[in-house]
This record gives C-alpha cells, sequence and structure tokens, in this order.
C-alpha cells in the first residue's frame, strides 16, 4: 500500500512539474507497459524532447538541442509509442520512437523524410528508413528539362547502416546523418548507365539451391481452428525474424533501383509481362530477395555484401510463395505452391515446404542442410512458426461455387492445420 502511494504522490508532482514547463506540445501515454501514464514534451528553453518514464521514476532524459524548428513541430503518438514531427516549408522529417525493454530506453526505430526540391522541384519525393532493420525505401523525382515535367523514378531500396540511437543520442545530427545517405543514393541511381539495367538476370551461371539429392521431411498434420490458427499467427509476428509473402499483390511495382554496399543496379520491367519486384532484404543471411516474371516467375538472392547471387526453387511457374525465418534465427522455410483445380495436369503434386538450417559462414552460404516435404492433398496459403519442431498453415482445398442472388461465383475454401516436424 505505501509503495502504491509513493507511485501515487510521483504522478502529482510530476503533473504539477509538466504544468509549469513551458512546452511546445506534451504527451502523456504509457509507453514502457507498466499501466502508468509516463510523459513526453518539447522543452523550448533546451530545444530538445523530454521524456519521463515511470518505470525511470520519472527521471528527466533529454535529447541533444534541435535548433532549426518551426511552429508546427510536435511531438505525437503512435500506436506504440510517440513521434517527433518537424514540417517546414519545402522539406520535413518524422522520427518514431519505441520503449525497449530490455534497455528501458526510448529507441529510435524509423526516420523518414520529405523533400519539395529547388525551385524546378528536381529531387522532390520522399524516404524512410526502419532502423531495426536497416531497409530503405526511397521515392523520388527527376527533372526533365526537354518536357518540363517531373519523371518519377523507380522506387529505391537499400540496406542503410546505423548504430542503436536512444532518444539520449538523438539530435539533428542524427537526421542529417540520414539526409547525407538518402541523397548519395539518389544521385548514385540517377547517375546508372543503362547497361547495368538487369545487369544479371537471365544468366545461365547464376548457382541455385542443389535439390537434386535433397532429403525428405515428414510432417503430421493436426486440423485446428481458425481462430486457433489466427492466435498462433498474431503470436508469431511478436517474434524475431524475417517473413517475407512473395505474392504479387504485395509488390505493385514492376521496375525499381537497388544499391547493395558495392553496386547500383536498375531494374526495368514492362508492360508486356516482363516485371522486376523487389520482395525484401534478408538480414539473417544478409540477401536481398528479387522476383523476376514473364509468365513464369524466378527468385534470387542477392548478397548485399559481395553481390553474389543464388537462384531460389522454381518447380511451380510462381516460383516461392515465401520465406519465413523461425524465431531463433537458426532455421529457414520456404514453401511453393500451386492453386489450380486441376494441378494434377500439370504438377505431380500441389506443394513443396523446403526446410534449410542457418548456419556459419556468409550470406546465403549460411543455409545448408535442405529437406522437402512434398504435399498432395493441398495448396499452401500461409505459414507461420510456432516453435523449432513445428508450424500452422494455412491450405487451400477446394473452391466452392456459391451465389450472391444474381449470380454465382467461386470462392477458396481454407483449412487449418497444426504440423510437427519429425
Amino acid at each position: 500500500m505505501k509503495q502504491m502511494k509513493t507511485k501515487y504522490y510521483l504522478i502529482v508532482i510530476l503533473l504539477i512539474t509538466v504544468n509549469n514547463i513551458q512546452a511546445q506540445d506534451r504527451l502523456m501515454k504509457d509507453l514502457d507497459g507498466d499501466g502508468i501514464n509516463d510523459f513526453v514534451y518539447f522543452e523550448i528553453e533546451s530545444s530538445s524532447i523530454v521524456s519521463r518514464l515511470s518505470i525511470q521514476g520519472f527521471n528527466k532524459v533529454s535529447s541533444k538541442p534541435i535548433e532549426n524548428l518551426n511552429m508546427q513541430s510536435s511531438v505525437i503518438r503512435t500506436e506504440n509509442g510517440f513521434e517527433f514531427v518537424n514540417d517546414r516549408t519545402r522539406s520535413g522529417y518524422r522520427n518514431q520512437f519505441l520503449y525497449n525493454p530490455k534497455t528501458q530506453k526510448m529507441q529510435l526505430i524509423s526516420m523518414s523524410r520529405y523533400e519539395f526540391g529547388d525551385a524546378a522541384n528536381d529531387l522532390t519525393g520522399e524516404s524512410v528508413v526502419d532502423l531495426l532493420t536497416g531497409n530503405y525505401v526511397g521515392n523520388w523525382n527527376n527533372y526533365d528539362s526537354e518536357k518540363d515535367t517531373l519523371i518519377g523514378m523507380p522506387p529505391i531500396y537499400a540496406n542503410l547502416d546505423f548504430e542503436t540511437i536512444n532518444l539520449e543520442d538523438f539530435g539533428e545530427d542524427t537526421f542529417f546523418d540520414y539526409t547525407e545517405k538518402c541523397t548519395k543514393l539518389y544521385n548514385s541511381i540517377r547517375q546508372l548507365d543503362s547497361e547495368q539495367k538487369n545487369a544479371f538476370f537471365r544468366d545461365e551461371s547464376i548457382q541455385r539451391i542443389d535439390l537434386e539429392n535433397i532429403d525428405t521431411i515428414t510432417l503430421r498434420f493436426e486440423p485446428v481452428s481458425e481462430e486457433i490458427f489466427l492466435k498462433l499467427k498474431v503470436f508469431q509476428s511478436y517474434q524475431p525474424g524475417s517473413s517475407l509473402d512473395f505474392s504479387r499483390m504485395n509488390y505493385p511495382d514492376i521496375s525499381f533501383s537497388l544499391a547493395t554496399q558495392n553496386r547500383h543496379y536498375n531494374f526495368i520491367g514492362d508492360r508486356s509481362g516482363q516485371d522486376y519486384r523487389y520482395i525484401g532484404y534478408v538480414p539473417e543471411i544478409n540477401s536481398h530477395i528479387i522476383s523476376v516474371c514473364k509468365w513464369v516467375c524466378v527468385n534470387y538472392l542477392l548478397d548485399n555484401e559481395t553481390d553474389e547471387k543464388m537462384m531460389l526453387p522454381d518447380h511451380f511457374d510462381s516460383g516461392v510463395s515465401g520465406l519465413k525465418i523461425s524465431a531463433s534465427q537458426k532455421q529457414v522455410l520456404m514453401y511453393l505452391s500451386y492453386d489450380g483445380a486441376n494441378y494434377a495436369d500439370y504438377y505431380p503434386h500441389r506443394a513443396e515446404i523446403i526446410f534449410m538450417q542457418i548456419g556459419e559462414g556468409k550470406g546465403f552460404h549460411k543455409l545448408t542442410n535442405p529437406k522437402i516435404c512434398i504435399i498432395t492433398e493441398w495448396s499452401i496459403e500461409e505459414i507461420v512458426w510456432i516453435d523449432e519442431k513445428s508450424i500452422a498453415l494455412k491450405v487451400y482445398a477446394k473452391h466452392e461455387e456459391v451465389s450472391n442472388g444474381r449470380y454465382y461465383y467461386h470462392e477458396p475454401v481454407y483449412q487449418y492445420f497444426r504440423a510437427e516436424l519429425k
């Protein structure tokens, strides 16, 4: 009881203190997850962001001074943390912070910026970087002097390296560092020669995962409800490890630019059926995944450090459907699937799951000991890791004819399973 009273008095004292501070904006929210409201505000006297967390006894933690501000600068709440917004006349940036329970500090987890460019609006666009993964996406425009118009560049993807930045480390230098890296990427991609476009694809010398003598693995399937599957999926989303769905619906761009540590690439698709899609970066194997489609799809791993390439399995026309890293980051699975009702006319089975270990070494050379599970009964819609020895699946069983009162159409029928790896 005495402890509860102490916390109550601390909150009252802090409320009085905060109300007496000349702050441009302030936020009251439980940031550290202990059920007690914390405080974040911008302190004009020191030109800094201030946090007071209950888990730290409401001690004052300040960012470094931020001098270049305007009237719209503010601290706003996000779903899980807070965001510092600094909008200017022709440019601006956002910085998102999240509480890290391991360090008990507010950590910068993402930065984004926008520019309206020069008088001709050259270098107009925006970019964002996820500081937890280093994943960067830039969407920029070039000014075409002959046509007197802005031309959109393909999205720029890269992996940028940042050290962990907590609130007390954050300042204008943080943003200027990001701006410099972003501008260098933009200038390098814009200057790419045309002969570098689509440089390595359709090269027969590219290695592929050896599945000729692959061992098979047996899964023991146990039916579960949709509700249980969704609960397992939510639990899985809070675990570390990459999770990528290769569906073309998730990646609408048919052209993009990519920067590795040593080289930059332009991949330019067209509307005749040839397209290139950036699937994502997998930090556990330091590799980008690129999809190339023309009637059929092939997926490649591109090492971010060495620029080595490896082709992923392509037993089905759609190529790999998804890739999942286990929570321990020691296992990876890839699944391939065919959804057509007449699958037997084309393939002897409906789906494959390929399991591999993530061992020592560099890049995708860490992938070892491949094993395959052949599934003849269903096509796979989705997979999630439960733990190191089990997965959950959402599978497509059949199409069912239904009517809306005006016409008939087909809807997929799904089943759900939990599977143990033997």
